[in-house]
């Protein structure tokens, strides 16, 4: 269904298909800043310099990037088209390839759960199309590409039921998977570590065996080893003081209140997912709190947990720890904390 996936893409962000050499969607703020990103990965590698050095911001001393939102994994998908027809197509088929690899992956990966293509392809276009991935495509470049995220996931699952060389195997894919997130953000890496954590002691005791856990502390020990010479200068730098302490304030307002679980946004619109009636300052904060899943799939998530209990309710243990972490360090409705 990937070819489909596309086609619902060219529909959803829709007149982009239109401009594809010319325009970028979003708000002229991180967008350009993405340009960017894709623009010095393309100097850097081709000049065989690091990328998460840049001696172009705070000359003369130069910049490190490695807390940058750099995305570096989208930089170098964007190189051939870069050098074929420019920097506006290639960030755009970046967006092409973020929201059709991320219902690909989700569609693999609910198939694989439920047993059942249909509900895979349904998953695919909930994951992909949901509010979430059409709020950052205000220019959040680096949170759209959410596809190695189900990939992960799939492989982690797959593998802990699998044996022998069946399960080395997708073990070493869902390292190459853990790899690939960690190219993207670092924020998607602690959302699968925090599955990880999650999802192998409970297969572990659903299935009796130890073998859950023994393929997760193998996937990050080996992830571990593999991406220590970008682990190990992003933990300097933090430990460095360079990067500014996380503000308390900043978390709180940035983070989801129960409502935006099942309320619609303003940011919700079928023909301009990329504008809202409103200001920048306020459209900021509403992008980071987008997070309605939509009463179709929240009311079949219902019905499983009504009628499939057995099945559904390990998977919703699973999502409730996310959805505390989404509520940030303290409980907000409207305008009360």
């Amino acid at each position: 269904p990937l070819a489909l996936y596309v086609l619902i893409t060219v529909v959803v962000t829709w007149p982009l298909a239109l401009h594809f050499g010319t325009h970028v969607p979003g708000d002229g703020g991180d967008a350009l800043q993405n340009v960017w990103n894709y623009w010095w990965t393309r100097e850097a590698i081709l000049g065989g310099r690091n990328p998460f050095w840049t001696p172009l911001l705070y000359a003369p001393g130069g910049a490190p990037l490695y807390l940058h939102t750099l995305n570096l994994f989208n930089g170098l998908v964007s190189l051939p088209v870069q050098l074929l027809f420019g920097l506006i197509p290639a960030y755009n088929t970046v967006v092409f390839l973020s929201f059709g690899l991320a219902a690909y992956f989700a569609y693999l990966l609910t198939a694989h759960v439920s047993g059942c293509r249909f509900a895979g392809f349904f998953g695919g276009v909930v994951y992909a199309f949901g509010s979430y991935h059409l709020a950052h495509l205000l220019g959040h470049m680096n949170l759209l590409a959410s596809e190695w995220l189900p990939a992960y996931a799939l492989c982690l699952i797959a593998a802990t039921g699998a044996r022998g060389r069946r399960r080395t195997l997708l073990a070493a894919a869902g390292v190459g998977a853990l790899l690939l997130v960690t190219l993207v953000d670092w924020q998607y890496v602690l959302f699968a570590l925090i599955f990880t954590a999650l999802y192998a002691p409970l297969a572990a005791v659903v299935r009796r065996s130890v073998a859950p856990l023994v393929v997760a502390a193998a996937i990050g020990v080996v992830w571990g080893v593999a991406a220590l010479p970008l682990l190990a200068p992003t933990i300097a730098e933090v430990r460095s003081g360079i990067a500014a302490s996380p503000n308390p304030v900043f978390a709180g307002q940035y983070s989801a209140e129960p409502r935006s679980f099942v309320a619609r946004g303003p940011l919700q619109s079928w023909r301009e997912p990329w504008r809202a009636p409103v200001g920048r300052a306020e459209k900021v904060v509403l992008i980071e709190r987008t997070l309605f899943l939509g009463w179709l799939p929240l009311g079949l998530a219902a019905a499983a947990l009504w009628r499939c209990r057995r099945r559904a309710v390990p998977w919703a243990a699973l999502a409730l720890p996310f959805v505390l972490l989404a509520l940030g360090p303290s409980l907000r409705l409207g305008e009360w904390a």
